[in-house]
């Protein structure tokens, strides 16, 4: 079955390639400080989309290594893969994998497996605004030695941007995931940005990335928060 599946994408990525986009976004941190305190931080993400008629596949990354004074205390990476069809203007259906690593949070690999749909409330030059709604299996790996977590859960998430003036933007997006298992066990992230335009392939973001757990894995913090200053490059 899954032979056929991929079979149909191929043929249809290859019959759509006349009138296919590509677009590949790479943001770059870099943060070190001297004196009483030694620290390095860097983080790299990547954002790609390929568009034909109907459909887009989303390949994401992002890294993120931190040291202080020589000690290790920032380690972890992100992947996704997605695929979005059309439904009309407003509405997608959508079928995704995110992974995440990070050890300092407790573990080692959480494979996440997403469908849902995608409602576009607002879509004009000027203002976007987009709701996602589905639901999500969770398999995690932990850092401890412990039997590994799977748990049913929903995933709501809302983003809007808007465009002050030319090369200005604010962005804003929120993501809420409960476990249909358990109601105390629940994540919320969010992510106001500003984005200035240098020219038409950098662009500057400063951000303030927020996430509260409320049971992470035992022995770490509920809230972790994180501040940026990173260059983009768009293609």
């Amino acid at each position: 079955m899954l032979k056929i599946v991929f079979a149909f994408l191929i043929t249809t990525i290859l019959s759509s390639s006349a009138f296919a986009q590509f677009t590949s976004e790479d943001e770059l941190t870099f943060i070190t400080s001297g004196g009483n305190t030694n620290n390095k931080t860097y983080e790299f993400a990547t954002r790609n989309s390929y568009k034909w008629p109907k459909n887009k596949f989303t390949l994401n990354g992002s890294y993120s290594r931190g040291e202080s004074d020589g000690v290790l205390d920032d380690d972890n990476w992100t992947a996704l893969l997605r695929f979005d069809h059309d439904l009309n203007s407003r509405l997608d259906i959508f079928v995704a994998d995110f992974f995440e690593s990070d050890q300092f949070k407790g573990f080692w690999a959480r494979n996440n497996i997403d469908i849902g749909l995608q409602y576009k409330l607002a879509n004009e030059e000027k203002l976007k605004v987009l709701i996602d709604a589905g639901y999500r299996y969770t398999r995690e790996n932990f850092v401890q030695d412990e039997p590994d977590n799977h748990e049913h859960k929903l995933r709501f998430y809302s983003e809007v941007s808007y465009i002050y003036t030319k090369g200005i933007e604010a962005k804003y997006w929120v993501e809420y995931i409960p476990s249909l298992e358990n109601s105390e066990n629940y994540i919320v992230k969010m992510e106001p940005s500003l984005l200035t335009l240098i020219n038409k392939t950098f662009t500057l973001k400063s951000a303030v990335l927020w996430e509260y757990e409320n049971e992470p894995v035992e022995g770490r913090d509920q809230h972790d928060y994180k501040t940026t200053l990173s260059l983009i490059a768009k293609f």
